[in-house]
């Protein structure tokens, strides 16, 4: 049927167009007959100036979808495009544009980025309000009445979007975003609460970077990690409450996200201790100990939620790639969790299955090394003895950067195990 169509697409109107292309991504159609995309793309490049807000977002989504990545010019001017008509464009179908354009991994330019933030913050001004207390909200959202609920896959998308596609927006536009997905939290699956968290540890991380202040890792006033921009930590908590309501459902690759998120972010397995006062200062120290717990304890991951996402990843690890077992091994160390020593045998021995099946590399191996030492865990010898050697040869053939070498080292260090003397006069 496709052979067939195709002649017909030069008298497609750019809604034919879209539609078109949308079904048979819907149909997962992945073998088209030789040719056809190539005349989708030369006559809809014609046509673009006529495609409307659903018919650009369908069918960069469809492309996606696909698996199929135009040329950069084609994409270019498909941003070119859409950008004036963006404000037009609803939630779903800014969330499917962004998105496709991330797993193409095509980076708009700075005008479409800009339309595309000012109409994301747009959307959820009338949405942050839901997520703070009355007298918190902002004077220019007390009063407006509320708008309609956003789905919470088009945030989750969103957000996952400007992340990937390296996107640094601002602290406000983040706020905005972390308010908007804490409102949507009751109503997140758990690929929407991995999607939500890990952006936002990987936007919060990249202000951090980009802020040469907030770099010396200074202690905030409020007590909030250095990674959090103001007025996000309080929206973690309805997206720790979501993660435990969905962590039973959710793949390997999910929960090692949300674990890695939380350590971004700053959060810890272990509670704050309460801060010293004067004796002076311990009659206002008694008003505020409810709202002081009340901010410590978002710092804090809940120990039962740490407990039940270990567990799931446990029984979920024989489908777990090498990257998902060093990132959750990583992510548990850093949270300064102690997890139990089955727990850690499991994953190790999963991640050494990966390593014999070429399924993790150097990063992977410093990952884990450093995991391992931070947790004072020592591999069995046999397991240790291979681990060590793959180490090894990924360092003298230069596969493992300064920062990799400089993690396994320490790793292996803090274990008190040695490297074969040989090893250390080898030729890089």
């Amino acid at each position: 049927m496709l052979r067939c169509s195709a002649p017909l697409l030069v008298g497609f109107s750019a809604q034919d167009l879209s539609q078109t292309l949308w079904s048979i991504a819907s149909l997962e159609c992945r073998h088209m007959p030789h040719g056809f995309l190539a005349a989708f793309l030369q006559i809809s490049r014609q046509r673009l100036g006529t495609f409307g807000p659903q018919a650009i977002s369908n069918t960069v989504w469809a492309m996606a979808r696909l698996r199929f990545r135009p040329p950069p010019d084609w994409l270019d001017a498909l941003c070119e495009a859409s950008a004036p008509q963006l404000p037009a464009f609803s939630a779903q179908a800014l969330s499917n544009m962004a998105c496709a354009l991330a797993h193409m991994e095509h980076l708009p330019s700075e005008l479409w980025c800009s339309s595309f933030m000012y109409c994301c913050d747009a959307l959820w001004a009338g949405r942050a309000g839901r997520a703070m207390a009355p007298s918190d909200r902002p004077n220019s959202t007390r009063s407006a009445p509320d708008a309609a609920p956003l789905a919470p896959q088009s945030i989750a998308l969103t957000a996952w979007a400007v992340a990937r596609l390296g996107l640094r927006p601002s602290a406000a536009w983040v706020h905005g975003l972390a308010s908007a997905a804490a409102c949507a939290a009751p109503r997140m699956n758990g690929q929407d609460v991995a999607n939500v968290l890990w952006a936002l540890s990987s936007l919060c991380r990249r202000r951090l970077d980009d802020d040469p202040v907030n770099s010396q890792h200074a202690p905030p006033s409020d007590g909030a990690p250095p990674s959090l921009p103001d007025g996000v930590a309080p929206r973690l908590a309805p997206l720790l409450a979501a993660w435990w309501r969905c962590v039973g459902s959710m793949e390997p690759q999910q929960l090692s996200a949300c674990l890695v998120a939380c350590a971004h972010l700053g959060l810890t397995a272990r509670p704050h201790q309460q801060p010293h006062h004067s004796e002076q200062a311990a009659a206002a120290e008694v008003g505020q100990q409810q709202q002081w717990h009340a901010s410590a304890a978002l710092l804090q991951v809940p120990a039962d939620l740490l407990e039940r996402a270990l567990e799931c990843l446990g029984r979920g690890l024989p489908a777990a790639s090498g990257q998902c077992v060093a990132n959750a091994l990583w992510a548990v160390a850093r949270l300064d969790a102690r997890p139990a020593s089955s727990w850690v045998m499991g994953a190790v021995g999963r991640f050494m299955e990966c390593v014999e099946d070429d399924d993790a590399g150097p990063q992977e191996i410093a990952n884990v090394w450093w995991a391992l030492g931070r947790l004072r865990w020592a591999p069995p010898a046999e397991t240790a003895h291979e681990l060590l050697s793959r180490s090894l040869a990924a360092a003298c053939t230069g596969d493992l950067r300064s920062g990799e070498l400089a993690m396994l080292l320490w790793g292996i260090t803090r274990l008190g195990l040695k490297l074969p003397k040989a090893s250390m006069h080898k030729p890089s």
